[in-house]
C-alpha cells in the first residue's frame, strides 16, 4: 500500500489525467457534431483536407459549367422556336402561292398576305436573341464563326485543368442578303406578270382522250377513267351511259292567265310539258311514254294558285297511282282542287290543271313542279351518269360529271386534272395542270368497244436527257399593244425563239401570225382578238382562245397568213439533226410533233415524241412565255422552286440547332450527375458519421461523470487526514 504525501496526491493527479483526455475526446465529438465534419480543417487530417478542398473547387466549377449550358440552351432555344415559327410562315407562302396560280383577279391580296409572311419571318429573326446573341440573323460578322458553350472541366494525371467546348455555328436565316440565306423568298411575288409559265419533265402521263361514237350512247354501258391519286394509289371511277337527252326532270312554270267573260272560254290553265328526259326514263319504247307510263312514274304534283292577290300552295302526293287514269283521280278528287274548281287533265307529253271560273277574278298558276319517281330522277342525277343522243353531247355530259367530281370533296379534288370537249368534236380530253398537278392520268377503258374508241392520245413524258416534256401558259390580266409571246424550239442544235407581238389598235388589216416585215422570227397577234373589240375588254379565254388558233394554224413560212409562224417552226426543226417534223407541227392530234391543247385561258404544247410507242425525234420546246414593259409572265414553278430551296435551308438549320439542342441537354445532365458524385465523394471523406460521434458523445459524456467521480474520492484521503489535526 503506498504511503501518504502531503506533497502529492497520486489518485486525484491521475483522475485529472483521465478527466482532461475524455474532456478533450469530449469536445472533438461534440465539433464534429455541431459541423457535421470530421476533417474540418487541416490539422484535423492535412492530406484528406487538401484533396477535399481541391475536390470543392472543382464543383464550384462544375456549377458555373452547368450555369454556361443553360445559357446556351435558352439561346438555342429561342432560335429553335423561331426556326419553328418561320417554317409555318415559308408553308403559308407556298400555299398563297399555289392559291394565286389558280387566280385571275385577286392576286394582290394574296401577295399582301405573302407580304405579311416574309415580314412575319423578319420580325422572327430578328426577336430570336438571347443575352445578346442571335444564332441565325447571318450578320457579316459572324459568317463562318461558332458560338462556343463551355460544356465541361477535363483535369489530367498531372492535375492540369483544361475547358471543353459545344461549338454552335452561327446560322445564316436572313430574307434580304441576296444569294444567301432565305433571300430566294424575296423574290415571290405574284402580282407581276400578265401570264403564268409552267413547264415539267415528270415521267407520268399527260392527257388522256375518250372518243364517243358518232351516233351517240345506248343504255347501260360502261367505262372507266383510270388515274392515280394524290397519296400514289391507283384509283378507277366508272361511268354509266343512257341514251336520253339530258334536261330536268319536271318542269318549273310561272303562268299567268286573266278571266274573261262568263262563258265556256271563261277559264285560267297551266299546261306542264315533261322533258324528254322523263319520258326517255318512263318510257317501254314507244316514241313518247304513254299515258299510263307518266301517271304511274310521277310522285308529286305542287304549284302555287293565286286568286285576286290571294295565294293558297298545292301539294298533292300523286305516288299511289298506278296509271294516267288514277293519277287525275287522285289530283280531281283532292279538296284543293274541289275547292277552288280545279280540273287536272293529261297525255304521254303533259300535264295541264284548269281553273274555271265564272267570275272576273284574276287567276295564276306559279311555282309549278311536277316530281318523278325518285329511282327515276336519282338515276340521270347520279354522278357517273352519262345522258347523249349524239358524239359531243356525251362528251358534254362527261366534262360536267368530271368537273363536278373534281370540286372540293369529290374524288378528283385536288389531283391537278382538267377536262375539255370542245378541242376535237367529240372527244373528252382529260389533262394533267402543270401548275398544281399531283395526280397521274392513266387510260380510259371500256367494256364494249363498238361504242367506244379508247384513247390513242396517251402521252408520257420520259425525257431522258433533261430536256422540257411540256410547257403552259395561261393568260392571267388584260393585254395591251406590244406586249409579246415567245416560244422557244430546240432543233437537235440549237435553240430558237419566235415571237408574238401584238399590234397597235389602229391595225386592222394585218393577220394575225403573219411575219413582221423585217422583223426576223417576229409575228403579229392581232389587237381586236387579244385585247380589245369595239371597245370590249376581252376575256382571258378569249385571249388563248386566239393565240391557240394562230399556233395550230398550218402554213408555210413564206406565207402572208397565220400559217407563217408554223410554217417557220416546221423549217426551223428540220434544219436540225432530228427527224423530219410534219407540216402539222403544232396541232391537237397524235400526228403533230407538238400536241397543242386548249383548256380555258391555259394553252399546253406537249413534246408528242414522248408517247410509249412514239420514237425520239429529237425535237423539244424550251419555253412558252410572255414578255410587258408592264409585267411579263409569272413563273409560279420557279416561285414554287425558291420556296422548296428556301424549306431546304430551313430544315438544314432546324437539324443542327435541333442536334446542338440535345448537345447540350445531354452535357447538362451529365454534369448533374457529374457534380453530384463529386460531392458524394468529397462527404465519404470529410463528412461526420454522425451515428458513430453520437455513441461516442453519450460513452464520453458517462466517462466525463465517472472521472469527476472518481477526481472527489481521490481528494477525499487528504481532507480525512487534515482533520485529525484540527
Amino acid at each position: 500500500m503506498a504511503g501518504f504525501s502531503v506533497l502529492t496526491n497520486p489518485q486525484a493527479a491521475a483522475a485529472v489525467l483521465n478527466l482532461n483526455k475524455t474532456l478533450s475526446s469530449l469536445n472533438e465529438t461534440q465539433n464534429r457534431i455541431n459541423t457535421g465534419l470530421k476533417v474540418a480543417t487541416a490539422k484535423d487530417d492535412a492530406a484528406t483536407f487538401a484533396i477535399a478542398l481541391g475536390m470543392r473547387s472543382d464543383v464550384a466549377a462544375y456549377k458555373q459549367v452547368r450555369e454556361n449550358l443553360s445559357l446556351g440552351q435558352s439561346t438555342l432555344g429561342t432560335a429553335s422556336a423561331a426556326v419553328s415559327q418561320i417554317g409555318e410562315e415559308i408553308s403559308a407562302i407556298k400555299e398563297k402561292v399555289t392559291q394565286a396560280a389558280n387566280l385571275e383577279t385577286g392576286r394582290d391580296e394574296v401577295q399582301l398576305a405573302i407580304d405579311n409572311a416574309l415580314n412575319n419571318i423578319r420580325n422572327y429573326i430578328s426577336a430570336a436573341s438571347f443575352n445578346g446573341v442571335n444564332l441565325i440573323d447571318g450578320s457579316e460578322d459572324k459568317i463562318g464563326q461558332t458560338f462556343d458553350v463551355v460544356s465541361s472541366l477535363t483535369r489530367t494525371d498531372s492535375g492540369v485543368l483544361s475547358l471543353s467546348k459545344i461549338k454552335v455555328n452561327y446560322e445564316d436565316l436572313s430574307v434580304d442578303n441576296s444569294g444567301r440565306g432565305l433571300s430566294a423568298l424575296s423574290g415571290v411575288d405574284v402580282t407581276e406578270g400578265k401570264a403564268t409559265e409552267a413547264s415539267v419533265t415528270r415521267t407520268d402521263a399527260v392527257s388522256a382522250d375518250l372518243k364517243f361514237a358518232t351516233g351517240g350512247l345506248t343504255d347501260g354501258e360502261q367505262f372507266d377513267l383510270n388515274y392515280v391519286d394524290a397519296d400514289g394509289n391507283d384509283q378507277s371511277l366508272t361511268f354509266t351511259t343512257y341514251s336520253a337527252v339530258a334536261g330536268q326532270t319536271g318542269t318549273n312554270a310561272a303562268v299567268a292567265a286573266t278571266a274573261g267573260s262568263a262563258d265556256t272560254n271563261d277559264k285560267a290553265a297551266v299546261a306542264v310539258t315533261f322533258s324528254d328526259e322523263l319520258e326517255a326514263l318512263l318510257d317501254d319504247g314507244g316514241a313518247d311514254a304513254d299515258a299510263n307510263e307518266i301517271g304511274a312514274g310521277l310522285t308529286r304534283v305542287a304549284f302555287t294558285l293565286t286568286v285576286e292577290g290571294e295565294a293558297f300552295d298545292a301539294s298533292i302526293d300523286v305516288s299511289a297511282a298506278t296509271d294516267s287514269l288514277s293519277m287525275l283521280a287522285i289530283l280531281n278528287d283532292s279538296e284543293f282542287f274541289t275547292t277552288h274548281q280545279l280540273t287536272a287533265t293529261g297525255d304521254g307529253d303533259s300535264l295541264t290543271i284548269t281553273q274555271d271560273n265564272a267570275t272576273d277574278d284574276v287567276v295564276t298558276f306559279t311555282n309549278v313542279v311536277v316530281e318523278g319517281s325518285a329511282a327515276t330522277t336519282a338515276q340521270l342525277a347520279s354522278d357517273f351518269a352519262i345522258v347523249g343522243g349524239s358524239a359531243q353531247a356525251a362528251a358534254d355530259s362527261l366534262k360536267e360529271k368530271l368537273d363536278n367530281l373534281a370540286l372540293d370533296g369529290g374524288p378528283l379534288a385536288g389531283l391537278g386534272f382538267t377536262f375539255d370537249s370542245t378541242t376535237t368534236s367529240g372527244t373528252l380530253t382529260v389533262a394533267r395542270s402543270l401548275a398544281e398537278g399531283v395526280g397521274e392520268i392513266k387510260a380510259f377503258t371500256t367494256g364494249t368497244v363498238n361504242t367506244f374508241t379508247t384513247a390513242s392520245d396517251t402521252f408520257t413524258l420520259n425525257e431522258s436527257d433533261g430536256k422540257t416534256s411540256q410547257v403552259a401558259l395561261t393568260f392571267n390580266k388584260d393585254l395591251e399593244a406590244g406586249d409579246v409571246i415567245e416560244l422557244t424550239f430546240n432543233n437537235g442544235v440549237n435553240d430558237k425563239t419566235f415571237t408574238l407581238v401584238i399590234g397597235e389598235k389602229s391595225d386592222t388589216t394585218t393577220t394575225s401570225g403573219a411575219e413582221i416585215t423585217g422583223s426576223n422570227g417576229k409575228y403579229h397577234l392581232a389587237y381586236d382578238e387579244v385585247v380589245a373589240n369595239g371597245g370590249v375588254a376581252r376575256t382571258t379565254d378569249e385571249v388563248a382562245s386566239a393565240v391557240y388558233a394562230v399556233l395550230s394554224q398550218a402554213g408555210s413560212a413564206t406565207s402572208t397568213n397565220a400559217g407563217a409562224l408554223v410554217g417557220a417552226i416546221n423549217d426551223f426543226l428540220n434544219s436540225g439533226t432530228g427527224t423530219a417534223a410534219t407540216t402539222d407541227t403544232l396541232g391537237g392530234n397524235s400526228d403533230a410533233a407538238f400536241k397543242l391543247q386548249l383548256n380555258g385561258d391555259t394553252i399546253t404544247i406537249t413534246d408528242t415524241d414522248q408517247r410509249a410507242s412514239g420514237a425520239d425525234d429529237a425535237f423539244s420546246i424550251s419555253a412558252f412565255n410572255m414578255d410587258s414593259s408592264t409585267g411579263g409572265s409569272l413563273d409560279f414553278d420557279a416561285m414554287l422552286k425558291a420556296i422548296d430551296a428556301a424549306e431546304t435551308t430551313l430544315k438544314q438549320v432546324s437539324a443542327r440547332i435541333g442536334a446542338a439542342e440535345s448537345s447540350l441537354e445531354s452535357q447538362a445532365d451529365f454534369m448533374d450527375e457529374l457534380t453530384k458524385a463529386v460531392n458524394d465523394g468529397i462527404g465519404t471523406l470529410v463528412d461526420a458519421n454522425m451515428a458513430e460521434e453520437s455513441a461516442r458523445l453519450q460513452a464520453l459524456q458517462v466517462q466525463q461523470q465517472l472521472g469527476l467521480q472518481a477526481l472527489s474520492i481521490a481528494n477525499q484521503q487528504p481532507q480525512s487526514i487534515l482533520g485529525l489535526f484540527q
